[in-house]
């Protein structure tokens, strides 16, 4: 592993990161009060719709990137990335007819209508530009792929703040401008691939062969992220159907505060991936110790963060007050999003078990349905409903654990459970009481007690961080 190279994709990423963050703060806590209930609703279904444009690829972008990773540019062959960009770029098109006719015809609200034709507009350059995306991580310039996210997410920071000092309230003007930001990411990306799609009289003929090989590679883990999605996602169609779209939108904006942190934690992951696949085997099984440790004693951290902001976001959105008891019972999602994101999901790519990860994705996702029509259809339980969300993603991250843990093995059961106690805990007090100080006296308890029992387990992440930092100081 490159650590010089590694850690400068890390700085440009974590920049990258921090600017999606702000712009994160921005969006979830400007735009509830300035749209409204009902308009951040539908701006919420916008972002709800717009997470699925990534079905419509036909896994060409992941079989690319997972037939290209680890390859420099110099590796990979030229006509096949043109000619596989240009048929991306024709199939999205084809959606897009298909999907525009479909929603002319089919009976439904003009909001939902419009907030449709957004979403097929995003998805055709969505994936025009993460096609160009994965290339540039595949050959480990994950810096070029942040600078295209920072491009993105810094336009439309600021185009936000414009539009709300000069008291701009019009939902479809800010979805214009989210639009016009993904645009200046694709322009970027192409600039920037402009080496791969120069040639463009390679013959269709001559790139099936790989194409298919590419589609063949990359639609199990398409698969498998379709399934990833809908684990995410079928409760909240479910809350939208049942509960209505203002109920929607109070628990996408708790959702929305819990992904803070993975906002960080995807971007590491995305960094790893690529280092990590020419790694030795001992390289391999060192890091994901030591990633497994770092979110077992760092993520549990987030739960203390929740009693200041619970008392912030009330002072500061008095209309979402909903959506603070919310955010309490579906923190927990927050810890096993991230570990199953930085540590399960990155290993399942390096060692190639995509297939693995499919199966389990679609296990999660038949019991998050059967999970939701039981709380949501029978016992019409919002609550329920929220509980159940967060026992998919701890069923999810057990299941993951001890397939990786077998292929790796390494045993790390006790400290699962640990974190299993940890999330019953807090849901179990922010359900049954509002005295702040039980809950900090609890957390930190259980969390002192932690890093009692698991002693070596902490020394040696510490030892394992000064080991890398002392690295890049050498190399400077």
């Amino acid at each position: 592993m490159n650590i010089g190279q590694l850690g400068r994709n890390l700085r440009v990423a974590f920049t990258a990161q921090i600017i999606s963050l702000v712009q994160s703060c921005v969006v979830t806590l400007l735009l509830p009060k300035f749209l409204g209930v009902e308009g951040y609703s539908f701006w919420q279904l916008f972002i709800f719709y717009s997470a699925y444009v990534g079905f419509f690829h036909c896994g060409i972008n992941d079989g690319v990137y997972l037939k290209y990773s680890g390859l420099d540019f110099s590796e990979m062959n030229r006509d096949a990335v043109s000619g596989q960009f240009r048929i991306v770029v024709m199939i999205q098109m084809i959606f897009a007819v298909i999907i525009t006719i479909i929603l002319i015809l089919a009976p439904m609200t003009y909001e939902r209508r419009i907030i449709f034709f957004f979403s097929v507009i995003y998805m055709v350059i969505f994936n025009c530009s993460m096609y160009m995306g994965y290339i540039f991580q595949a050959a480990n310039h994950t810096h070029w792929y942040s600078f295209s996210v920072i491009i993105d997410k810094l336009f439309f920071l600021l185009s936000l703040i414009v539009l709300i000092l000069f008291g701009i309230r019009d939902i479809y003007i800010f979805l214009c401008v989210f639009i016009a930001g993904s645009l200046l990411n694709l322009c970027y990306s192409l600039y920037k691939g402009r080496y791969f799609l120069a040639n463009i009289s390679v013959p269709y003929k001559k790139i099936w062969p790989e194409l298919k090989d590419s589609i063949k590679v990359g639609v199990t883990l398409m698969l498998s992220g379709i399934a990833s999605l809908l684990i995410a996602g079928i409760d909240r169609f479910f809350i939208d159907s049942h509960w209505g779209i203002i109920v929607f939108g109070k628990v996408s904006l708790a959702l929305s505060l819990t992904a803070f942190a993975l906002v960080f934690i995807r971007q590491v992951s995305m960094v790893f991936s690529p280092a990590l696949r020419c790694t030795s085997d001992d390289g391999k099984l060192y890091a994901y110790i030591n990633m497994f440790r770092f979110c077992f004693f760092l993520m549990p951290w987030i739960y203390f963060l929740m009693i200041p902001g619970k008392w912030l976001i009330n002072l500061w959105l008095p209309n979402y007050a909903d959506s603070v008891a919310y955010l309490a019972i579906l923190l927990p999602m927050c810890i096993f999003d991230a570990k199953m994101n930085l540590v399960f999901i990155t290993y399942f790519k390096v060692l190639r078990r995509e297939k693995e990860m499919m199966y389990v994705n679609y296990l999660i996702l038949a019991l998050s349905v059967v999970f939701g029509v039981i709380s949501v259809y029978v016992f019409n339980s919002l609550v329920l409903t929220l509980i159940s969300m967060v026992a998919i993603g701890a069923i999810r991250c057990f299941i993951s654990e001890q397939i990786i843990g077998k292929l790796m093995k390494v045993k790390t059961m006790s400290m699962s459970l640990y974190e299993l106690l940890f999330a019953v805990f807090h849901i179990f007090i922010s359900l049954y009481t509002e005295n702040w100080v039980v809950l900090v006296c609890g957390l930190g308890l259980i969390l002192m007690i932690q890093n009692i029992v698991f002693r070596d387990s902490l020394k040696s992440l510490l030892s394992a961080t000064y080991f890398i930092m002392k690295s890049k100081s050498i190399r400077k």
